[in-house]
């Protein structure tokens, strides 16, 4: 019987877990296009199409290690929205295993009902909330970022026979990490700081000197790609990741934004849009109902440490999280799988005590709340309308219409996931979308030419010696878009209606455009 209800276990949780898995690639086609995309998958593109490189040939405002997996993968396929979407959905879905391996881990000598119901648990807990189901699965760089910054904490914290080599490996992901989102930046303090605290046995000095030097060199390894590009255009690189963000802050405050523009109201904005819904809540609350029944009771062993090292994970993440301007909700996306983590730690260290009963209450109150918001969520997503086609593939099909109407040439464009999609040529100097077009007006020219930025008062200069095949409008804001539908009209160029109410501009010359790239 025992056998029976074993395989019975392993077989139930081979099936959610794959369901799982197929939900969280499927609902990763079926979001919507955010613009946010247009310049990881537009510069992975322009980097294998045409040799061209971030800040050398053009703005780029993100450390550029996402490039690489992208462009690989654009080399096996031209559906190149789908590729890059597939991948940040598989690094949520290998983070979610590690959270549930590491959280089975830490119940190996309890019931195996227990253990297999902590470990999938913990991992359909994180995958229901709406931080995940709304930021998983975007062709950006969070999923890939959270994975590596999970993936070197539990290596941290892995035990093994070779702890410099364990030290080394979660140096690297850690660099990694940090080279794929620069908000991992602060992720560094609590693990220096782990190299003291996290020690055992004879000698600790000496291993906490080991353990700074084996997981600082693990760590600088990984950012010397970083280091080599600073040094090659250190003006262009530092604006791209420190002077755009202060000129978007400009921008929006004189287009007369004004949520989550100082950090109160960042805070705000994260009680009000990301605490407030209780499929996160539930998350919070359940590590914070663990850390109150455990107290300030915590015998100080290695293994009770690491839940404060996790805590402290928690705290420096958050921290990331309110660096950008103005705050969204996808950047509270990244302390998440550490609460979590937290909240089963902590779980773990109550099992032998009295409250072990209404913790495993809560436990299980948690999952049900964030699966039956998960629920609600993945719903939302697969009805976004009454198209029952995935957006991956509608902007494939766009891209290829397109094509065949301009047969060949370079397409201007505020979405160049669009005209990349089908095998089109686009401008450089929007390689961001909309980005570096909205600030460009706020730098003076002489500083425009430099980073390679346009703004209307140079369009028309650009595109006389350099004229498009076609401008492609209707997928950005109406005032941004305007500029390019002024010369659009100005210069004798007809509309051509598209799917999805796009319309593609085309010159009244057949071969008008041809030759500018």
């Amino acid at each position: 019987m025992r056998g029976r209800a074993k395989l019975a276990r392993q077989i139930g949780l081979s099936i959610g877990l794959a369901a799982l898995a197929v939900l969280v690639l499927f609902a990763s086609q079926f979001k919507k296009l955010d613009h946010d995309e247009h310049q990881f998958i537009a510069s992975a593109a322009l980097l294998i199409k045409n040799g061209l490189f971030p800040w050398l040939d053009y703005p780029y405002f993100h450390v550029p290690y996402l490039l690489v997996p992208y462009a690989l993968l654009f080399q096996l396929t031209d559906h190149l929205l789908i590729a890059a979407r597939a991948f940040s959905a598989f690094c949520s879905l290998i983070m979610l295993g590690l959270i549930a391996v590491y959280a089975s881990g830490w119940f190996k000598g309890d019931d195996a009902r227990i253990r297999v119901g902590v470990a999938a648990g913990s991992a359909i807990m994180l995958a229901g909330s709406p931080s995940f189901t709304y930021t998983s699965g975007l062709a950006w760089n969070h999923d890939a970022s959270v994975l590596l910054s999970v993936a070197a904490a539990l290596v941290f914290l892995s035990r093994g026979r070779s702890p410099q080599l364990k030290n080394f490996v979660s140096g690297t992901l850690l660099g990694l990490a940090i080279g794929t989102r620069l908000t991992v930046l602060p992720l560094v303090a609590p693990f220096l700081a782990a190299c003291f605290l996290l020690r055992e046995g004879d000698r600790p000095l000496r291993q906490s000197i080991l353990a700074l030097a084996t997981f600082g060199s693990g760590l600088l390894l990984a950012l010397v790609p970083l280091f080599v590009i600073l040094a090659a255009a250190p003006d262009e690189f530092i604006f791209g990741n420190f002077g755009y963000p202060a000129l978007n802050t400009l921008y929006r405050e004189a287009s007369g934004y004004s949520r989550a523009m100082s950090l109160p109201l960042k805070i705000l904005f994260f009680l009000e849009r990301v605490l407030a819904d209780p499929g996160n809540l539930i998350i919070y609350a359940f590590l914070i109902f663990v850390l109150i029944r455990i107290g300030a009771k915590l015998v100080i062993r290695v293994q009770d440490r690491e839940l404060s090292f996790l805590l402290a994970l928690i705290v420096f993440s958050f921290a990331g999280s309110l660096a950008p301007t103005p705050s969204f909700k996808q950047y509270f996306y990244a302390p998440l799988p550490f609460i979590v983590l937290a909240g089963i730690r902590g779980m773990a260290l109550l099992r032998d005590r009295a409250e072990w009963k209404q913790v495993q209450r809560l436990f299980v109150a948690a999952l049900v709340i964030c699966f039956l918001r998960g629920a609600v969520g993945y719903w939302a997503i697969f009805q976004p309308g009454t198209s029952k086609s995935a957006v991956t593939a509608q902007a494939h099909r766009l891209g290829r219409e397109v094509s065949q109407a301009v047969g060949d040439g370079g397409i201007l464009t505020l979405s160049p996931i669009i005209p990349l999609e089908g095998g089109l040529d686009i401008y450089e100097e929007f390689v961001t979308g909309p980005f570096a077009w909205r600030v460009a007006a706020l730098l003076a020219p002489e500083e425009r030419e430099r980073k390679r930025m346009t703004s209307p008062a140079e369009l028309g200069s650009l595109l006389r010696e350099r004229p498009p095949a076609g401008i492609l409008l209707g997928l950005e804001i109406d005032d941004l878009e305007q500029p390019l539908l002024d010369f659009a009209r100005a210069t004798g160029y007809q509309a051509l209606s598209l799917s999805g109410g796009v319309k593609l501009w085309l010159p009244t010359d057949p071969g008008h455009g041809e030759d500018q790239r």
